[in-house]
């Protein structure tokens, strides 16, 4: 496997949450249409100069901006911005064809079927998403009201808006520590947690019991990818150049049934919900992973960052300490595949990497309504090869796993039918697993770099839009 050099990348190219997440604990999603392109070109010219960049100079020193912006396009929102046909045709067909298309081999089906989607997200009608985090609800505010008041007088309207918020202790809503296991990527400039001696579980496994970067052409187009070339992107390089595909889904998770699912199989197997919980997820609801503590929860391990994501699956190959259809062991299986090259299964499982910036959204249960989840983001170079094969093979097909027809018990459609096996002497089955997180909308988007943003905003001034 080659050794990989740090790329060189203009970071004030490269728009922000990407490269280096926010962590803020606020957040609201607009979702735009426009009417006319000419009056959309303005609006995201009004826009261009106030995109949060890659740049890490307002994060140092602890310190973060009261508020960040950043813009993304769906194809119908390029196509609506004036970009032309032959040139939407480089573009990928899965960002092409949109989400909805891919419905089947995502799983989107039942409970979680487009027809039952949230209103807003029909084919066509959302052409842009302005995503504003801040530390405070008084910054999302703010910065909202200056995207919206740009909008007025032009034909661009705002379709709905998702806000978003951090639990207490980064949990999502079933009460369990998230965030784990994102790509570790060595990107001059970019601050980011030491890693000693290559040891932490924060990359891809090297082959030989210690962890690499992963190639930043896996996640941002104009780089070389793990493949040592660069990935396929749309033309002109301008337009590609530093931007990503971004996927949104709105995931509902329906706390109540969790719980009471849970309690029932731990007393159908005369063990504690909290193990059928975490046998389920492959962590404790502290963060620490069943493959490293399987036997109780580690609460000084689940928040050492520099151990709790340490670990492989070459030890635990019958699925004893972590059950091999566990979420985060099928989100992402390390050198849980079973071939005998390590250093080849290593590069096959890093190629199906993403980076996650999701936040849950919704109050925590049981307050509020019952429409609470997580935001679902994640950026990467190619849709199929990363997201769609995530979703749709390791999510809801259990054969690489040898599990046959089994099916995540999370991100996988389940309609009351699934099961999984916590494999030991004996081993248990769980069954009956009902719709725990179902999807309520969704697009694929296209984050461009800051050039290419100034580039759509021109349009045909600068010879590139009809």
């Amino acid at each position: 496997m080659r050794t990989l050099a740090p790329p060189q990348v203009d970071l004030c190219d490269i728009q922000g949450n990407i490269l280096l997440p926010y962590n803020m604990e606020y957040a609201n999603h607009l979702f735009v249409h426009f009417d006319e392109a000419p009056a959309a070109r303005e609006w995201l010219a009004s826009l261009v100069d106030g995109v949060t960049t890659a740049d890490p100079d307002p994060w140092r020193d602890g310190q973060k901006p009261g508020s960040t912006l950043n813009v993304a396009f769906t194809a119908a929102g390029l196509g609506a911005l004036g970009v032309p046909h032959d040139t939407m045709r480089t573009f990928s067909p899965e960002f092409r064809n949109g989400m909805m298309a891919s419905a089947q081999a995502l799983g989107d089906k039942g409970p979680s079927d487009p027809a039952r989607w949230d209103r807003g997200w029909e084919p066509g009608q959302v052409h842009a998403m302005v995503a504003v985090h801040s530390p405070s609800p008084e910054g999302v505010r703010r910065r909202c009201a200056q995207v919206g008041s740009a909008m007025r007088g032009r034909a661009v309207s705002e379709l709905f808006s998702q806000p978003a918020a951090r639990l207490d202790d980064n949990k999502e809503h079933f009460g369990f520590k998230d965030g784990f296991g994102q790509p570790w990527l060595d990107v001059p400039g970019v601050p980011h947690r030491p890693v000693p001696d290559h040891h932490n579980g924060q990359g891809t496994p090297d082959g030989k019991g210690g962890w690499r970067p992963v190639a930043l052409g896996e996640f941002l187009l104009g780089h070389d990818d793990e493949e040592g070339i660069l990935p396929e992107a749309p033309y002109p390089e301008l337009l590609a150049r530093n931007g990503t595909y971004l996927v949104y889904r709105k995931l509902r998770q329906d706390v109540d049934a969790f719980r009471r699912y849970i309690d029932s199989q731990a007393q159908l197997l005369g063990v504690e919900a909290e193990r059928v919980a975490a046998a389920m997820v492959g962590r404790w609801r502290d963060g620490s992973p069943l493959r490293l503590s399987p036997e109780k929860p580690d609460p000084d391990l689940g928040k050492n960052e520099d151990l709790n994501n340490d670990f492989t699956y070459r030890e635990d190959p019958r699925g004893f300490g972590c059950p091999i259809g566990a979420h985060i062991r099928r989100a992402n299986p390390r050198d849980a595949l079973g071939f005998e090259d390590r250093r080849r299964h290593a590069l096959l499982v890093s190629r199906h990497r993403m980076i996650r910036r999701g936040i849950p959204y919704g109050e925590p249960f049981p307050k509020g309504s019952s429409d609470r989840g997580l935001l679902f983001m994640a950026a990467m170079a190619c849709l199929k090869r990363q997201f769609e094969f995530v979703q749709g093979q390791w999510m809801n097909d259990g054969n690489i796993f040898h599990l046959g027809a089994d099916r995540d018990p999370f991100a996988g459609d389940q309609r009351g039918e699934g099961k999984m096996t916590i494999q030991g002497c004996p081993p248990k089955l769980i069954s009956g697993i009902p719709p725990l997180v179902v999807t309520r909308g969704g697009e694929y988007f296209f984050k461009p770099g800051i050039a290419a943003l100034r580039w759509l905003a021109a349009g045909d001034r600068a010879g590139s839009v009809s």
